[in-house]
């Protein structure tokens, strides 16, 4: 007798409490394990500041279960509710999440690529390294990693019609006002002008009166993208 296999995919709904936990662990790590996370960062080296990177054993394994997570919610499945999100404030807080995870979660990784260039360099292998001052090519390198990152954390789940982690663990998407999907180009435009809405504090005051569609769940930003937010569940 054939085994049926549920080919179905995951719902992301599903993956809120996967989400939370993951941001929590990865808060607790940068608090209590400091800059040892990984990445690049300053340190006291032989009575001098100096800069310490690198990604240790377990703040790979951290960045690895970021990155299976990111994985499965962007090909996970979206029920389509069409009921808006109208709350700015709920929208606000998964920005903020989302805004720290964007930096937090590639930081194994940037590491990682400074100890490969530093092994490279030196022919010494270690998952720590330290020096007075990091060299032009490994800031360079961690800087563009760093950054695409941000942008492709944002953009592909956009792109796909799925909700960014924060906005997972709150409950909502962000999707194209006719229903589908945004041009690659358009989410990456939305990232920048989101940068705004989130940090600028007049722009975020005004969100709450400029181009607001509570009905809708749209603000200024989704005016502007031709996007609006919606429930997942």
């Amino acid at each position: 007798m054939p085994v049926k296999v549920n080919r179905h995919p995951v719902k992301a709904s599903s993956l809120r409490w996967f989400m939370l936990a993951y941001f929590a662990m990865l808060l607790a790590a940068a608090e209590f394990r400091s800059l040892k996370l990984g990445g690049l960062g300053p340190t006291w080296l032989d009575g001098n500041y100096g800069f310490e990177a690198g990604a240790p054993p377990w703040s790979l394994a951290i960045g690895l279960l970021g990155a299976g997570l990111l994985i499965a919610l962007v090909s996970s499945s979206v029920e389509k509710t069409a009921k808006p999100m109208p709350h700015l404030l709920r929208r606000w807080i998964a920005g903020w999440i989302d805004w720290i995870l964007a930096f937090l979660a590639p930081t194994p990784f940037a590491g990682l690529v400074f100890v490969w260039i530093e092994y490279r360099r030196t022919g010494v292998f270690s998952w720590i390294s330290q020096s007075q001052e990091p060299s032009a090519l490994q800031m360079n390198i961690i800087f563009m990693f760093v950054f695409c990152f941000f942008f492709l954390y944002f953009a592909i789940p956009w792109w796909l019609g799925k909700p960014t982690p924060g906005a997972c663990i709150l409950g909502f998407r962000v999707v194209a006002d006719e229903g589908s999907r945004l041009t690659f180009g358009r989410a990456i435009y939305r990232v920048l002008l989101g940068c705004v809405a989130l940090f600028g504090w007049p722009s975020w005051i005004l969100s709450f009166f400029l181009k607001r569609d509570k009905a809708r769940g749209k603000f200024w930003l989704d005016a502007a993208c031709k996007t609006h937010a919606e429930y997942t569940s």
